[in-house]
């Protein structure tokens, strides 16, 4: 078999003696796993091998060490099928550092009780790292400074279901992917609904990357995912576009640098008349233009070229109707919601849709 993606993809895994595949994230491409043993390129199917989640493993980016411990006799392995939304328990001390990060946000005093409705749930590709810790940092952030209460389904059939949602200000739709509209007929006009009621909507990373068969959720998100030329392996420059605005009190003014997984969207359904943008990709960043330029090159003649107009928005929010809607592309995996940064930038969206 060939590797079908840079070389990029290829940090932070190993292959144990045993010959079972341990990554920092579900890395799938194709149908394979993309590794490197003793020194040498290999890929294996899916259906050929056991792909686990490592007890500890380095992150890239950082080189800090952190021990992700499984659920004892859980065996973790990807299936784009099923997409388990919660195959492991987060650590006590890692449940504390997001209450910490929560107190630490400068979240606004709630005009009254808040409920979130978060929906975790993988039918394609699964960030299961980022559905897991990225779900318990929301939950444990809110209960700490009691700006909402979150609750957690991985049940997507409950956006369909107006009584269920009367009940929430907002819904929260962490890591979704690939959620098929036509699987669940009521969701796009449910959520429409709730939304332009005056309700909340607020997407993390590859929710846009979600209602394939829908232009109208699309629409209502604001954005469509179009590919990643930024690897989760590199650093990448963003610019922040509304130094001012209170969901970016978390992010430096200017030009910051973070490593994550940035999705370029698709126009239509993104355009800047509707989407009042945060944050952008900066190619005059040397790293960041080359990544660009790389993904242009090797995708020119396929469905996901790079935009022509070389605008790529990373963080934004929407009016629609009397509701609001905001989206990130930050939270490939769980550094993002270990980061003040960027997990106070999404809190901080969550809250701006609450309303408050």
């Amino acid at each position: 078999l060939t590797v079908t993606e840079p070389l990029e993809l290829l940090e932070g895994l190993v292959v144990n003696a045993n010959g079972t595949f341990v990554a920092n994230t579900n890395v799938a491409v194709g149908g394979t796993v993309i590794v490197r043993k003793d020194g040498v390129v290999v890929t294996r199917n899916l259906a050929d091998c056991d792909f686990r989640m490592a007890d500890s493993y380095v992150l890239p980016a950082h080189g800090e060490r952190v021990d992700y411990r499984k659920k004892a006799g859980r065996k973790n392995t990807y299936d784009a099928g099923k997409g388990d939304a919660m195959p492991w328990t987060v650590p006590a001390a890692d449940t504390k550092r997001f209450a910490e990060l929560g107190r630490r946000t400068p979240l606004a005093k709630p005009s009254r009780p808040r409920r979130v409705l978060l929906v975790a749930k993988a039918f394609g590709f699964s960030h299961t790292e980022s559905l897991v810790w990225g779900t318990e940092a929301f939950r444990a952030a809110a209960e700490a400074t009691g700006f909402a209460t979150v609750d957690v389904t991985d049940d997507v059939s409950l956006l369909e279901k107006a009584d269920v949602l009367s009940r929430y200000d907002a819904v929260l739709l962490n890591n979704v992917t690939t959620v098929p509209v036509a699987k669940f007929p009521k969701l796009l006009e449910t959520m429409s609904r709730f939304v332009e009621g005056g309700k909340g909507l607020c997407l993390i990373h590859s929710a846009v990357d979600s209602f394939n068969d829908s232009p109208g959720m699309q629409c209502l998100c604001g954005g469509h995912f179009g590919g990643h030329p930024w690897y989760y392996t590199g650093m990448w420059a963003f610019l922040n576009e509304r130094p001012d605005a209170a969901v970016m009190k978390t992010m430096p003014k200017g030009v910051s640098h973070y490593s994550d997984e940035i999705y370029e969207q698709q126009t239509p359904p993104f355009s800047r008349a509707t989407c009042d943008v945060l944050l952008s990709l900066d190619l005059s960043d040397k790293a960041t233009k080359a990544a660009a330029d790389r993904w242009g090159a090797s995708k020119a003649a396929e469905r996901m070229p790079l935009r022509p107009d070389n605008d790529y928005a990373v963080s934004w929010t929407k009016r629609v109707g009397a509701g609001r809607v905001f989206y990130t592309s930050f939270g490939h995996d769980s550094r993002a919601f270990f980061d003040p940064d960027r997990f106070g930038h999404m809190l901080l969206g969550l809250q701006y849709c609450l309303g408050d």
